[in-house]
């Protein structure tokens, strides 16, 4: 007994506690909901503890709350992001982590904001180095950037700033500096060697001359206010021969042949990422204008990948810039309604179209004898019952039809959209050969049809070819082998229109009357003027419909033009590709930087730099003998500028360097 009412003590206490843990998982649900609701993320880990206990009870619910939780808080996190505030956004991600962190979109999201504060970081750099006068030095900074992350907007915009008179300012920033002070030069057929032994100790440059270059080189030059760096540029031309830089001071001068060339000319390899074209159409339109070297495309990925020597994948990094577009994208509204009404009067007396004369029994057939029995109580006459019918009918039907999709399509393509039945069209095949038949189906279809094809123009107006097809099934037709076929009645306009961004086009006048007449009558009686009414049946059909189309185009996303530098740029001469062109650049273009050249308009007045004009003393050092002739002396240009010898464009103080033989 006693062990009864222990057992029954303990089965109590399980029972209560059951309910206990059972309400206590209750509460704490609601409790963690309540969390939710306000915002506060650990509520999710509580019902994820809660699933880990319970997961038949509570798993849905996690599962549920922690995705609805994330989407919300990843939403909130990419707003804020985008808005700059990357502290705050990391905090919201690191939230998310907290209670799920397998969240792919969280993790990348930390990894944009770190990365975001990284390219902030070359950002700064590159505005202080604009701030300084630096152009060349903020190019270099933003160079890998763009190359990392190309939908980087301010950077991308930084670089289009310092490079929006790139066609006249395009320096090499491999070079000095000090290679772009202004000087002019006045040589007459002098010695390249001994040229550029002078340019030696006047800039400080060091030359080394491969073997194959011709000792007997001369050339001629007038420069004045150049700077030594464009100076050079020009003799190397006119003397066909190249360089490589190898440091800031230091050239590798060798003739200008494809052997030399692929000797010395070092090819990169870059990889293009295209958004918008066809990796092909890219490929055939850079094979037209330049052929690189190597080309690769990878349709899958839409990637180019370009291998060939800087200047070659310097305008191929143009023609990319300002051939990848966005294609144009466009919403069109449309409205189609169809308006339709019917009429219908029958009134009149219907009599029997036909009386027939028959004889008693003949159906089962007559012997002899009944027929010479026959009499005129053998010949009934039978009527149609009723004998006559008074019909007092009038109908009448409208019908309104509406259809308003709203298509986005992207640009040249077709769009097509059918609001309507498919009616099902049966057609029977016979065999000659084993007399046999067999049947297929095949569907048509039947109802507003519409077809649109819009061509989307640079000024925001959008061509449209419209192609509509309004069709109903009519009367069914039966064929002498019993199948079914059906009446179509059909209505098409095709036209080409051209409206602006947000102008509304009416399309109507597709209008249909039908009106039909028809009458019975007795004969001779229902021709009487008045009284034929009483012996005749008319019937009175008349039918209206008519369609308007009306359509609206909104352009979301129209192609956004190449910036100037990007639409016009030097691409190099006919046998050599660059975009730097050769030229002799004022002096007065190296006092400011290039957005500053750009934003100055009258703001400021350009100040140019005065000219270092190199006197040959006779304290210095004759490179040539050459040199003596003096039509070769250095143009001694007239200013008000009076310089010591400390400003002058001396020599640095290191070993003459010597030409390779």
């Amino acid at each position: 007994m006693m062990k009864r009412k222990s057992l029954q003590k303990v089965m109590c206490l399980s029972m209560i506690s059951l309910s206990l843990g059972g309400c206590a998982s209750y509460w704490e649900s609601k409790k963690a909901h309540s969390l939710i609701d306000q915002g506060n993320v650990t509520g999710v880990s509580s019902l994820q503890s809660l699933a880990q206990k319970e997961p038949e009870k509570f798993r849905y619910d996690y599962l549920k709350q922690r995705d609805k939780t994330t989407q919300k808080l990843l939403q909130q996190a990419q707003e804020i992001r985008l808005a700059g505030r990357l502290d705050e956004a990391a905090t919201i991600y690191n939230n998310i982590l907290s209670y799920d962190p397998q969240s792919a979109e969280a993790l990348r999201g930390v990894l944009l904001i770190e990365q975001s504060k990284s390219e902030a970081v070359v950002l700064t750099s590159a505005k202080e180095a604009i701030s300084q006068g630096k152009a060349d030095q903020a190019n270099e900074i933003l160079e890998p950037l763009t190359r990392t992350n190309p939908s980087n907007v301010e950077a991308k915009q930084l670089r289009q700033s310092l490079s929006g008179n790139q066609g006249a300012l395009a320096f090499d920033p491999q070079l000095n500096a000090s290679l772009r002070k202004p000087i002019s030069l006045a040589f007459v057929d002098i010695d390249v060697r001994s040229l550029f032994d002078f340019l030696s100790q006047t800039s400080g440059l060091n030359f080394i001359f491969d073997r194959e270059v011709k000792p007997d080189l001369r050339t001629t030059v007038f420069a004045r206010d150049t700077s030594i760096e464009d100076a050079l540029k020009l003799i190397l031309k006119t003397s066909q021969l190249k360089m490589k830089v190898l440091n800031d001071m230091t050239l590798l001068i060798y003739a200008d042949t494809d052997d030399k060339r692929r000797q010395y000319d070092e090819l990169i390899v870059r990889n293009f990422y295209l958004k918008n074209i066809e990796p092909k159409k890219m490929q055939e339109m850079i094979k037209a204008l330049i052929t690189p070297k190597f080309m690769y495309i990878d349709e899958k990925l839409k990637i180019l990948v370009v291998r060939d020597n800087a200047e070659v994948m310097s305008v191929v990094e143009k023609l990319v810039e300002s051939y990848d577009l966005v294609e144009p994208e466009v919403l069109l509204e449309v409205e189609v309604l169809e308006v339709s009404s019917n009429d219908m009067l029958n009134l009149g007396v219907k009599y029997p179209e036909q009386v027939s004369l028959g004889l008693t029994n003949a159906a089962t057939g007559m012997t002899v004898n009944q027929l010479k029995q026959l009499n005129s109580n053998s010949y009934p006459i039978f009527f149609p019952d009723p004998l006559a019918i008074l019909n007092l009918k009038q109908s009448s039907g409208k019908t309104r039809t509406l259809a308003n999709p709203r298509i986005r399509v992207v640009n040249q393509n077709k769009a097509k959209f059918l609001i309507g039945d498919k009616i099902p069209v049966i057609t029977t095949t016979f065999n000659q050969n084993s007399s046999t038949s067999t049947e297929s189906i095949s569907y048509l279809d039947v109802g507003v049809s519409l077809t649109v094809q819009p061509v989307i123009h640079i000024n925001d107006d959008v061509s449209i070819a419209i192609d509509m097809e309004v069709s109903n099934k009519g009367e069914e037709i039966k064929s002498r082998t019993g199948l079914l076929a059906y009446q179509i009645g059909t209505r098409n306009v095709s036209t080409t229109l051209r409206l602006h961004n947000g102008e509304t086009q009416v399309l109507a006048g597709l209008i249909k009357n039908d009106q039909t007449d028809s009458a019975s009558h007795l004969p001779g009686l229902g021709k009487l003027p008045i009284l034929g009414k009483l012996f005749s049946d008319e019937t009175n059909r008349k039918s209206h419909s008519e369609i308007v189309l009306l359509i609206t185009p909104h352009i979301i996303r129209n192609m956004v033009p190449p910036t100037l530098d990007n639409n016009v740029f030097s691409s190099g001469t006919n046998d050599v590709v660059s975009t730097k062109p050769l030229r002799l650049t004022p002096s007065a273009d190296y006092s400011l930087t290039r957005s500053q050249i750009v934003n100055s308009g009258n703001q400021a007045t350009v100040t140019p730099l005065p000219v270092n004009t190199v006197p040959l003393s006779s304290n210095q050092t004759q490179p040539n003998s050459s040199l003596n002739n003096p039509r070769n002396m250095p143009l001694n240009t007239p200013s008000t500028d009076s310089l010591d010898p400390s400003q002058l464009a001396a020599p640095i103080q290191q070993p003459t360097p010597q030409g390779t033989p």
